[in-house]
């Protein structure tokens, strides 16, 4: 058997050397590209009952639609919900995110108070909410909301049933940019719960 001289074994090692070098190269590319990808927003689908809109920069393109202003109501409306004691320690939450820093403030000190939320907790309910209708104005950024809806309140216990009836009139302030603390692009500023049932 013959044995590969010098000749042969240094050109096989340049050779491997060659494609190591370039194997190097394309993975510093492929580096390159996912870091400057990385820094781009992400990408947005926005859908509706009818269309499909694909938003490659939710930070600049930051239309409110119609849409979007009712789907905000709706699950603001779902969220701040002081009737469901299994949902309050998500919901709550959640709908006060959706506020401006006053009204936020105003329900974390005077509404949230501990007795209340305590006998909410107490009183296992839970509830179904039936948005009825949504009405509102939008008036360069600030959006006056109307809506009705009602709310079925179920014991866990005893599953005995009570149906409320309620308008809720908000004002919703527009923001400058959706980020990912805000994705909605809103806040509210004002909200009034009225039970209709009175």
């Amino acid at each position: 058997m013959k044995t590969p001289g010098l000749n042969s074994i240094y050109a096989d090692l340049v050779f491997y050397g060659r494609i190591k070098t370039i194997i190097i190269f394309v993975l510093l590319a492929l580096l390159f590209i996912s870091v400057s990808n990385n820094k781009k927003p992400p990408l947005v689908i926005r859908t509706t009952p009818h269309t499909m809109t694909v938003n490659e920069n939710y930070q600049t393109n930051n239309g409110i639609t119609n849409y979007d202003i009712d789907l905000f109501v709706r699950h603001f409306i779902q969220r701040l919900n002081f009737y469901d004691s299994f949902a309050l320690e998500q919901a709550i939450p959640q709908a006060l995110n959706m506020m401006t820093t006053s009204l936020r403030n105003y329900y974390k000190h005077d509404v949230c108070q501990p007795e209340f939320l305590r006998k909410l907790i107490d009183s296992q309910t839970k509830t179904k909410t039936d948005i009825k209708e949504i009405d509102f104005n939008n008036n360069n950024g600030q959006i006056t909301v109307t809506a009705i809806y009602k709310r079925e309140i179920i014991k866990y216990d005893s599953n005995k049933k009570a149906e409320k009836m309620f308008r809720a009139e908000m004002v919703i302030k527009k923001l400058d940019a959706r980020t990912k603390k805000y994705p909605y692009g809103m806040q509210v500023s004002h909200f009034k719960e009225i039970d209709l049932n009175d």
